[in-house]
């Protein structure tokens, strides 16, 4: 079977300090048609940065390796030309904060119709009339009136909802939401997630969608990816996840998390701190923060395990499956 996104071994170089370092390292993973997948993990972890390379948005003089394929075509090669085309009619990415990827000087209607009037070559009429559609489909009223606005008289609810109608216009494929709540109040974030599911529903659309909230992944998605240190440590569903998670990092998250059933005076927290792709150590780079680190931890990269349908990076999974299915079946959490 073609998956729609495949991502096979991906690493990434950037300039920093005047010197490459890496920020995502052996990166493999794959979007269905008309699935979500959500990319979790803390920040700095490598979610944004896996998310801008399906879409060839590197910072300047940002490097490659490995491969990125769409509907079975490597676009590891791509031209320029291929990319925009790519960029234009078959993905998108809803961006974080709205404010700093719209232009201020221009109306929500410039903004909405620009790719439908230059890549299309749609007359500006018919797009503005589509536009105003889609405005209403993502709850937002008095439509027209809206277009004819610039970005401040949107409140950031409203402009969160009119990036959603700006990528949803260009009927993509694949649609990659970076943290695309994360500036909103709680009541407008589950708006916007309603809305966007509903959509993707409809339009048989699939999405890698980026979060910190481990509880909002497992509400969205089909499934999970964890990453740590630019590279994923686990992926399974949702309920898997949760119930057994294979890797110590994943386990960890979990426990970490305010929970409404319970009362503790304390949340445990994960030793020291996050790190990047480049300032992991030789091995897992997991194991300075490893509760279960051996000395083989140290020597390479744990390679991919496929346990009880889940998919771990550890070079002591099948001990910790064991360990996780015991605290399971006795109701207790991993550990």
């Amino acid at each position: 079977m073609t998956h729609l996104l495949n991502i096979e071994n991906l690493s990434v170089d950037l300039v920093v300090h005047r010197r490459y370092r890496k920020v995502l390292q052996d990166v493999s993973i794959t979007v269905e048609r008309a699935e979500v997948v959500s990319l979790v993990g803390e920040s700095g972890s490598g979610k944004s940065m896996t998310a801008r390379s399906v879409l060839n948005l590197l910072p300047a003089q940002g490097k490659m390796s490995g491969d990125i394929a769409f509907d079975g075509q490597s676009l590891m090669n791509a031209s320029d030309k291929d990319w925009q085309k790519f960029r234009a009619t078959r993905a998108a990415m809803i961006f974080q904060d709205p404010r700093a990827s719209i232009n201020p000087v221009h109306r929500i209607g410039d903004f909405l119709t620009e790719a439908l009037v230059h890549n299309r070559g749609m007359d500006r009429h018919e797009a503005l009339a589509r536009a105003a559609t889609l405005l209403e489909q993502v709850g937002i009223d008095d439509a027209k009136r809206r277009l004819r606005q610039y970005p401040h008289e949107l409140s950031g609810g409203m402009l969160q909802r009119a990036m959603i109608a700006s990528v949803l216009l260009i009927e993509p494929e694949l649609i990659l939401a970076d943290e695309p709540t994360t500036a909103l109040d709680v009541t407008t974030q589950a708006d916007v997630i309603a809305i966007l599911d509903d959509l993707r529903a409809q339009r048989d659309m699939a999405m890698l969608f980026i979060t910190h909230d481990l509880e909002l992944a497992a509400a969205f998605s089909d499934r999970v990816a964890v990453m740590y240190a630019g590279y994923i440590v686990e992926i399974s569903t949702p309920t898997q996840l949760h119930s057994r998670p294979l890797h110590p990092y994943t386990a960890a998250l979990l426990r970490s998390r305010p929970m409404l059933h319970e009362r503790t005076a304390r949340l445990p927290q994960i030793s020291g701190r996050p790190l990047s792709a480049f300032e992991a150590p030789p091995g897992c780079p997991f194991q300075d923060r490893c509760p279960y680190v051996q000395a083989q931890c140290g020597g390479s990269l744990p390679q991919p395990q496929l346990i009880n349908g889940s998919v771990v990076r550890c070079h002591r999974a099948n001990e910790l499956e064991l360990v996780s299915t015991v605290n399971a079946e006795g109701g207790h959490s991993h550990g």
